[in-house]
């Protein structure tokens, strides 16, 4: 799946160490505006040993697509989503028209 948007927020980076090693787990908003509708949208990005934190570069601000897969678990009885992204490409600034016909 995938979505455009802007990064509204950066959350702080998390680590720890479990059985099968070190990881680093990141937390992004980003947000949406689809048919005058605004709202947000909140993914992680996992990084094991393969940098991909890094590699992405999600940067507060940036309008970027963002390709994830969506899973759910169960907890004690309850359910819960996971929105994890595996890719992330900065898009070109969207041009909007201004009353006069004019883009900015």
């Amino acid at each position: 799946m995938e979505i455009v948007g802007t990064i509204y927020s950066v959350l702080p980076l998390q680590s720890g160490t479990s059985h099968y090693g070190e990881w680093k787990s990141q937390s992004y908003v980003l947000k949406c505006n689809e048919n005058g509708n605004e709202f947000f949208f909140a993914f992680d990005v996992f990084d094991g040993t393969e940098g991909r934190i890094a590699r992405l570069n999600i940067q507060e601000g940036k309008r970027m697509r963002i390709y994830f897969n969506v899973r759910a678990h169960e907890y004690q009885g309850r359910w819960y989503n996971q929105i994890r992204a595996y890719d992330a490409r900065e898009e070109a600034a969207q041009a909007t028209a201004s009353p006069g016909g004019e883009n900015k």
